[in-house]
Parts: structure tokens; sequence; C-alpha cells
């Protein structure tokens, strides 16, 4: 697992406070695989870190490839904007 999340994109962004709650839930995942730990507890830890696809989601992280998508997206005021049109002057 260490691997795996060292390998994922979210930890390119950790601080120190974040490796430092990595490395609290190495513990608590071990303790899990021997039984100790529920697995509810590793799920909402990894969430909390962005270690799974519903973490990233809630801490609204992008990869590389969506940020350049949104960066091509014509900015708001790019965008031509409709006005009303009075009905009795045509």
């Amino acid at each position: 697992m260490w691997s795996a999340w060292r390998d994922d994109p979210a930890t390119s962004q950790y601080g120190p406070a974040e490796i430092a709650a990595a490395v609290e839930l190495a513990y608590l995942h071990d303790a899990y695989v021997r039984g100790e730990e529920k697995s509810a507890e590793v799920r909402l830890r990894m969430d909390g870190l962005g270690l799974t696809s519903k973490g990233k989601r809630d801490l609204r992280w992008r990869t590389a490839a969506e940020v350049a998508t949104i960066a091509e997206q014509p900015k708001l005021a790019e965008v031509r904007r409709l006005h009303a049109v009075d009905p009795s002057a045509a």
C-alpha cells in the first residue's frame, strides 16, 4: 500500500502535515491487516488524504489533463451574452 500511495499523484501535493497523516495511516492500515482496526477508519483517512477516487472528488483535485482542458475553455468575459429584445420594436 505504501508504494501505491507514494506513486499516487495526490501525494505530490502533500506538505509536512499530510505526510505525517500518511505515516499514521500506514500504521492504521497495518493494524487493519492484523485485524485490530476497522476498515471504515482506514477508508475515511484515505479519503481525507485524497488516496481514493472519492477523496480526490471531495478535495476537488484535478489531473494535469483536466487543468489543461479547463484552461482552454473560454473565460466568462469572452462568452457572448444574450440580451432581451423588445418584441414591439420589430
